[in-house]
């Protein structure tokens, strides 16, 4: 799962260790008093042993001197674990929400993304390009806009059609049982969105290339949301370019600009598997802020977590998590469980989703 090793999956190990010791504590107590002052003990009159009156609190007792360590202690052990848990809580909110301003982070470390909120689908705008190819398949697509060809490698792997789309236009050429085809006349465009697709003889894909330039817009529900991985780059060439974190500027607008009045409605980006969400604030010019940096290639959901209208349930949607040609996702930079506190580092060994 993507939020297994975020801050927020550590927050809540940390709250579930603190809230088990908290209920062994108390259940403790609460069953020891219960055998204590059960109907038809004696209760013990000598001054020297401790005791409780059921239903007095200790100051109002006769036995109020030795009752004060027992009321400063109903003060004193909570007010410490709340300072420790409010601790916990806002030291990880200000390292998860803190980078959205986080200065520090290079551009080329960080990939954009604008999401709008509508009634009732989410819109997604990219703000920086991505190319993205499918891991460990064994296949591999290269453009070569010198020859002014692309190249298919299928390894071996007995592909039967590759559907070559840009911009729109679809083109399939048949590999008629070789593992490589040179198809001619194909150049790579930066400005245009790209797809090459590897087919089995039953139409099945086997590997997936993709170009996705800046303004490219995908819509929710027929259309996935993709985003790069926290990379590392596979040749070692000390590229600059990793990616760290996606941040998402998120707005909410209206479906019908013909009212000025109307402004849109409140939503809530929630992305469960990695354990954040955020909301989309109508009328919020700058608009809300989010971020992940997930390390686990795959496609994962995408809901609404605030009620926005009638069919606030067709707000669904999907985020595939790939690589970027080059690159891998190989790489765990995720906070491991077993860690002690709550950090966040920039390293490969480190960071949160």
């Amino acid at each position: 799962m993507a939020a297994q090793d975020t801050l927020f999956s550590v927050l809540y190990d940390k709250f579930l260790f603190w809230s088990i010791i908290v209920g062994v504590l108390t259940f403790g107590v609460m069953v020891l008093f219960m055998l204590r002052f059960r109907d038809g003990v004696t209760p013990d009159t000598s001054s020297s042993v401790w005791k409780i009156e059921p239903g007095t609190f200790p100051l109002e007792s006769d036995n109020h001197s030795r009752d004060r360590k027992l009321e400063i202690a109903f003060y004193v052990i909570p007010t410490i674990l709340v300072v420790w848990l409010t601790f916990l809580a806002t030291s990880s909110t200000a390292v998860v929400w803190g980078s959205a301003n986080d200065t520090s982070i290079d551009a080329n470390h960080q990939f954009d993304v604008t999401v709008n909120g509508y009634q009732w689908y989410w819109e997604f705008v990219y703000e920086d390009a991505l190319t993205w190819e499918d891991e460990h398949t064994g296949m591999d697509v290269e453009f070569r806009n010198v020859e002014g060809d692309v190249v298919l490698h299928a390894m071996g792997l007995d592909p039967h059609m590759a559907v070559i789309t840009i911009d729109g236009v679809k083109q399939e050429v048949m590999f008629n049982g070789t593992d490589m085809m040179v198809v001619d006349g194909v150049y790579f465009d930066a400005g245009l969105h790209m797809k090459v697709e590897i087919l089995d003889d039953e139409e099945h894909v086997l590997h997936t290339w993709e170009h996705l330039p800046v303004g490219h817009i995908f819509r929710t529900p027929t259309e996935a949301l993709v985003i790069p991985c926290a990379t590392i780059d596979m040749d070692d060439s000390g590229d600059d370019e990793d990616t760290k974190l996606v941040m998402f500027n998120m707005h909410s607008k209206p479906i019908d600009d013909s009212d000025p009045r109307y402004v849109g409605v409140q939503h809530s980006f929630w992305l469960p598997e990695f354990g954040v969400k955020e909301d989309l604030v109508p009328g919020l010019e700058d608009g809300t802020w989010m971020y992940v940096s997930p390390d686990d290639a795959g496609t994962f959901p995408i809901r609404c977590a605030e009620y926005c209208g009638l069919q606030h349930s067709m707000m669904i949607g999907e985020v595939k998590v790939v690589a970027k040609e080059g690159k891998t996702c190989d790489a765990d930079i995720g906070i491991q469980k077993a860690d002690v506190g709550v950090v966040e580092d920039d390293s490969t060994d480190g960071g949160g989703h």
